[in-house]
């Protein structure tokens, strides 16, 4: 796979990245970055799109969702939740998998389904 053909993938990873500590800390930042983060993360729009949706410059625009990101990542680095979330679903995983196997594992099944729902 060549670098150019990576490059969109790493971005759309770190996206999702994105998106998912803003579905986590997102509360704690600013009214402003908060309504351009859901311009960016939800709505998918463009800067240029987000800068005229909020009167601002792209580089406004830009700015604002840079300054919104540095945050929950910082906030992620001190808390790490996203992280212990991921580890946790991957452990219910387990369990399904581990489950299935063992007579009357249904129940176990179940159980560690819901909790993978709710994360």
């Amino acid at each position: 796979m060549s670098d150019n053909a990576k490059k969109p993938m790493l971005a759309e990873m770190q996206h999702v990245r994105i998106t998912r500590l803003y579905d986590i800390y997102g509360g704690v930042l600013s009214e402003r970055q908060r309504e351009a983060m859901e311009l960016w993360v939800n709505e998918d729009l463009s800067l240029s799109e987000i800068g005229n949706s909020l009167d601002l410059t792209r580089a406004g625009a830009h700015d604002r969702i840079t300054k919104a990101c540095a945050i929950i990542e910082e906030l992620e680095a001190k808390l790490g939740l996203l992280s212990k979330t991921e580890k946790w679903a991957q452990e219910l995983r387990k369990i399904i998998s581990l489950s299935e196997e063992t007579e009357g594992g249904d129940k176990i099944a179940e159980i560690a389904g819901k909790l993978l729902d709710e994360i």
